[in-house]
């Protein structure tokens, strides 16, 4: 909490000063020091401001002062730490200590920031640091979101915050704005500047700002092992001095200069000396620096701006037309500061942004210019990257390769996985023959057996072909192919109304829509937002994968694999139509630019396609033993239920006709003795049995959810068990394979077998074309409502993906027909 939510006459122990510069230091000096207790005497008749006692005085903040100060009750302390209260609660001489150790237990927890330019290593040196699995690839728009972790390290918790990767702190993309959201609300205690050495010039252009925000920071030279093997040369210890900022050089996958990187922060936690680093003025003309500092001392002197951030970090963002800090500063100084940039704009005859920015690409170089000398034989030799670009960007080549990559990952996906799939259909099969063997047919063997084992095991078995898909996504990624994929791409992009960038997220949306409608907040435009949100579940996700498959395996397995293909690009040309009519109807057109970087192309290590892949398909595994599960053991439920069913009265009756008939034949449950020569009876009783037990599953509750809806299907030929398995694939496309093993029992097959009886050649494929159509499942709708902050979408993209599901199912039922017959 913060001291401003205290009550009068509360105490409290003050834990955290947010904020830097002006505010902090004025705080600092005036006692509200971390560890000291401090209490609410009164507060101002208008209740601001407010009125404290520390350290003996009487002090007064403001309450938007007193906001930025954490502090903890004893009631808070004894919440957080409620078991080891108890333990001492009943001996008066150990609580006073209780609570001044845990105090200064809260007063050795940092906030720690991770800041640097887009595929800078950022993600990796924070996975690294926390021992954590966040996504990591080599293109612009991976870290969307802050990820936030804590570790220990030297008696101190530290929470590391891995924020988006942006090339400035100008809010021009939703991550720059987010970033600078998080530094002006939250204020971190330190920051980690990860530099890439490779690209120092426009990587220390972020660091210029970071110079001017007052928050201490350390600068990591990441990558430095390319570096050196390019045998350049850099005086980082010279480069520090120059900039007034500790320089660790780091390799992140090899762990190196990571556990400097913290002591240096802790050294600087517990020496004021050395936080308060000397100031380095940035080299902005004269008249520049004249407007800067005049806007500077009003901010100081405004009563109503709270310093957490430096002021004169606010009168450069001014004048750089930052409209997001137009918004922080009242009237008066927002007109002041127009009224300077007009006096700028009018003596140089350029944007005062542009003046800025060379000012600070003036101070990056000369400092470099000092410090740096580069290996010139390598820089003039063309790179590995270089003849890369000149095939996979070619006019011509650029797509046959792309196409083939593509083609390659669902023929290694359906091939070599459906390989390894037998191996654990055999197993599911093994384990439920084995549970039937050994225990009575009772519910709970039902359960077990037909309810877990085959709806859980039906969606495992494919767990094979989505570890494969996982590999090429994330070598993909990995690589920086992905980059030159929205490269060569974007002119056809621009042709259906989209930029090249966001080809990205729908990539992504081969592994999971859900981080990939989150991943459209790389693009700046709005309506491409909406747009690319609208349009990616079309293109199929890992969840769809296994009714793919199962329904090619059991239907078309000698033309798997080009199925396979058909339908991943049929999704991919839906997307195409559909982001035409919308940009036509719905979307007014507007282009956004392309400006887009291309990283340097990376060989991926082992281990960071292992740990991708395996972060990825956990996620899957997950599914298994929670929602799956879950609904696997609803569907069960539903489909065993009621107990009590009636027999079809003339199905008995042809029975007992037949046993009255032929009296020495023996009826035991299914198997029918002593007919070993009587064939066309044999198969006149099996049809009789089969007729019943279909009857039988067909009084279940789940039957009658499916056979209510089983008329608006009848069209596509799709039975009850189909239209309940589309209704179950709602909550998870992965479900859809649960509910048609365990609706398809009465077919006494093996899996995938089981369903084959349900479907003919052409339902099969309209049932292919529904599945990759019909509307996404209900994580995906709400990301689409989450990102685009509106119900209408997500209702828009549930409504017309299921409408054009059903035509084109029904336009290829129709098609399939003709031609077959």
């Amino acid at each position: 909490m913060t001291l401003d939510q205290l009550k009068t006459g509360e105490e409290a122990y003050i834990t955290r000063i947010k904020g830097s510069g002006t505010l902090r230091k004025r705080l600092l000096d005036m006692g509200f020091l971390p560890g000291q207790k401090v209490q609410v005497i009164r507060e101002a008749p208008l209740h601001d401001p407010i009125e404290f006692l520390v350290m003996n005085y009487h002090v007064s903040l403001r309450r938007k002062e007193a906001m930025m100060i954490e502090v903890l009750t004893n009631q808070n302390i004894i919440d957080i730490h409620l078991q080891e209260w108890q333990k001492i609660s009943h001996k008066p001489i150990f609580i006073d200590k209780f609570f001044e150790r845990k105090v200064e237990e809260q007063s050795k927890i940092l906030h720690v920031a991770l800041i640097g330019n887009p595929n800078c290593g950022k993600t990796t040196l924070f996975n690294f640091l926390t021992h954590s699995y966040e996504h990591v690839g080599n293109f612009a728009g991976i870290t969307i979101d802050a990820k936030k972790a804590n570790i220990k390290h030297k008696n101190y918790q530290i929470y590391l915050i891995d924020l988006p990767g942006l090339y400035s702190l100008t809010s021009f993309t939703p991550e720059e704005e987010f970033v600078v959201q998080y530094l002006l609300r939250e204020t971190p205690d330190y920051i980690i500047n990860v530099v890439d050495a490779n690209t120092l010039e426009r990587n220390l252009y972020l660091t210029s700002q970071l110079l001017e925000l007052d928050i201490p920071f350390v600068i990591a030279l990441n990558m430095w092992d390319e570096f050196l093997k390019k045998k350049h040369d850099l005086d980082y210890q010279h480069l520090s001095a120059l900039l007034g900022v500790p320089i660790i050089p780091t390799i992140g996958p090899k762990k190196k200069g990571l556990t400097e990187l913290l002591d240096r922060i802790i050294e600087i936690h517990e020496n004021p000396n050395l936080r308060a680093k000397k100031s380095v003025q940035l080299p902005y003309p004269f008249e520049i620096e004249e407007k800067i500092q005049e806007l500077k001392s009003m901010l100081e002197n405004d009563p109503e701006i709270v310093h957490s951030i430096n002021p004169q970090f606010i009168a450069v963002k001014l004048l750089e037309k930052d409209h997001l800090f137009d918004r922080l500063v009242n009237p008066v100084i927002l007109k002041k500061s127009r009224d300077f940039l007009h006096k700028i704009e009018k003596t140089f005859s350029t944007p005062a942004e542009t003046l800025i920015a060379q000012a600070r690409y003036g101070f990056v170089h000369g400092a470099l210019k000092e410090t740096l000398v580069l290996n010139n034989k390598q820089t003039n030799k063309q790179d590995v990257t270089e003849q890369l670009d000149g095939f996979l960007t070619h006019k011509v080549w650029g797509y046959v390769f792309f196409v083939f990559v593509i083609w390659l990952m669902f023929f290694m996906t359906f091939k070599v996985g459906n390989l390894l799939q037998n191996y654990l259909i055999l197993g599911v099969d093994f384990l439920t023959d084995f549970v039937n063997s050994i225990l009575p047919p009772t519910m709970f063997r039902s359960l077990l057996s037909d309810g877990i084992i085959q709806g859980v095991g039906g969606v495992v078995v494919y767990f094979p072909n989505i570890l494969i898909l996982y590999f090429f996504i994330a070598l993909i990624e990995d690589s920086g192919y992905l980059a030159r994929i929205a490269f060569i791409m974007d002119k056809i992009m621009h042709k259906i109304g989209l930029h090249g960038k966001s080809f990205i997220p729908m990539m992504m949306g081969f592994g999971c829509n859900v981080p990939a409608i989150a991943a459209t907040r790389i693009l700046n435009n709005p309506s491409d937002r909406i747009i690319t949100m609208l349009i990616n579940p079309f293109f199929s996700c890992s969840a769809r994968l296994p009714v793919y498959m199962l329904i090619i395996s059991a239907l078309f397995p000698i033309y798997g694999n080009w199925i396979l293909f058909f339908i991943y690009m049929g999704g991919i040309l839906m997307a195409i139509f559909l982001s035409i009519i919308l940009r036509k109807t719905l979307f007014a057109k507007e282009d956004a630019p392309f400006v887009m970087e291309l990283p340097p192309y990376r060989l991926p290590t082992v281990r960071s396609l292992m740990r991708h892949m395996w972060f990825r398909s956990s996620q899957f595994l997950k599914k298994m033993s929670g929602v799956i599960l879950v609904a696997s053991i609803i569907l069960w439920a539903l489909h065993y239920f009621p107990v009590k069913r009636e027999s079809s009265y003339d199905l008995i009756s042809k029975l007992d006709e037949i046993k009255k008939q032929n009296p020495h034949i023996t009826f035991d449950a299914h198997s029918i003795i002593n007919l070993t020569h009587n064939d066309t009876l044999i198969t006149k009783l099996h049809r009789i049995y089969q007729e019943m037990e279909t009857s039988y599953y067909q009084q279940s509750y789940l039957a009658r959810i499916g056979k209510f809806i089983e008329p608006l299907f009848a069209p596509l030929q799709f039975n009850w068990q189909i239209t309940t398995s589309l209704l179950a694939g709602l909550a998870g496309k992965e479900i859809v394979v649960s509910t048609l093993l365990i609706t398809s029992q009465a077919q006494d097959e093996s899996l995938p077998g089981s369903i084959k009886n349900l479907f003919t050649l052409p339902s099969a494929l309209a049932f292919l074309v529904f599945i990759l159509l019909y509307s996404p499942c209900m994580g995906v709708l709400f990301a689409i409502y989450k990102e685009s902050s509106k119900f209408k979408w997500a209702f828009f993209s549930f409504l017309f993906s299921t409408i054009l599901a059903y035509i084109m199912a029904f336009a290829t039922l129709t098609l399939t027909k003709f031609f077959l017959v």
